[in-house]
């Protein structure tokens, strides 16, 4: 795909360029290769470690491929971030889910409906 290309070259040109990383992950994982997308958006977490989009895209890419607890933990500081995004309560409601802890996932679907 032309985008992941473009996306590849603004790398290679400038290898922190956070926005070329987590776009490319975006590409990939839409193609249907989280897989190849979760080392873009390491780079994002890696490169602002405090911005919560970047957590939540890995922890969503590491939901497809696991493990799930460390989706989870990824999951977790997006939310502890940016605690008035409502998707990604869900998305942290559903890694609890996965791994068992259904009683902390309702309470982040609670909060969610709050918000």
């Amino acid at each position: 795909m032309l985008a992941a290309r473009l996306y590849e070259h603004a790398i290679a040109a400038v290898p922190d360029n956070h926005p070329a990383h987590l776009n490319l992950g975006t590409v990939l994982y839409l193609e249907g290769r989280p897989a190849d997308a979760v080392a873009h958006f390491r780079e994002v977490v890696r490169i602002l470690p405090a911005w919560g989009v970047g957590h939540h895209n890995l922890g969503n890419a590491l939901l497809t491929t696991g493990p799930i607890d460390e989706a989870e933990r990824f999951l977790a500081e997006s939310v502890r971030l940016m605690p008035a995004r409502v998707d990604y309560r869900v998305d942290y409601a559903t890694a609890l889910r996965r791994l068992g802890r259904k009683e902390e996932a309702a309470k982040q679907l609670e909060e969610a409906l709050r918000l």
